[in-house]
């Protein structure tokens, strides 16, 4: 029952507060862990991947497993080409632009992540400091006051967008539509290919 699964949740939450005690919560729900917990801790194969609040390890895996993991990343994997004020990493799908947030090198395996809902879509390809890539609509997911919209590249990775239907109400979302996927340099996030 869903509803009930809802309500025990709060009902743990306001315990353990009301205890004081350290509780610890063993789930393979996302929604579960994030919705709970003050720490998560993401596990793969006996080894911790990440241990951070659920905000720090949503916005900012540190792995390419822990991006996998949360399902809510257009993951890009490629060689970081260029670093100063900034960083630039060749993909099969494009040359991207990114902050400088990694220790990685020139040469360097890397995945860049961006949210889906930081990712944004246009009928022209995106000005200034953007990074694009053109995209096809190939599906739509109602997700009550949002929409993901599944998108794909030219080399034929699948992304996706999620946004609130106001912002899509002026976008043409027909399978089959020529659009442009975008994203801010500063929205992105920079991981090891490990």
């Amino acid at each position: 029952d869903a509803a009930l699964k809802v309500r025990m949740q709060s009902v743990l939450k306001n315990l353990q507060r009301e205890t004081g005690i350290t509780f610890v919560y063993v789930t393979h729900s996302q929604s579960e862990a994030f919705s709970m917990a003050d720490r998560v801790v993401i596990m793969s194969r006996g080894v911790i991947e990440q241990i951070g609040t659920p905000q720090e390890i949503y916005r900012t895996p540190r792995t390419r497993f822990v991006a996998d993991f949360l399902g809510s990343s257009n993951l890009f994997s490629g060689k970081v080409r260029a670093v100063g004020t900034g960083l630039t990493l060749d993909t099969p799908a494009g040359q991207f632009a990114l902050a400088p947030n990694t220790t990685q090198g020139v040469g360097d395996s890397a995945t860049l992540t961006v949210l889906d809902t930081k990712t944004h879509l246009s009928v022209t390809a995106p000005g200034g400091q953007a990074n694009g890539v053109a995209v096809r609509v190939i599906g739509e997911e109602f997700v009550g006051a949002t929409a993901t919209i599944y998108l794909e590249t030219d080399n034929g990775q699948e992304i996706r967008v999620q946004k609130g239907h106001d912002d899509l109400a002026d976008i043409p979302l027909g399978v089959g539509q020529n659009l442009f996927a975008w994203w801010n340099p500063q929205d992105a996030h920079l991981v090891a290919e490990a």
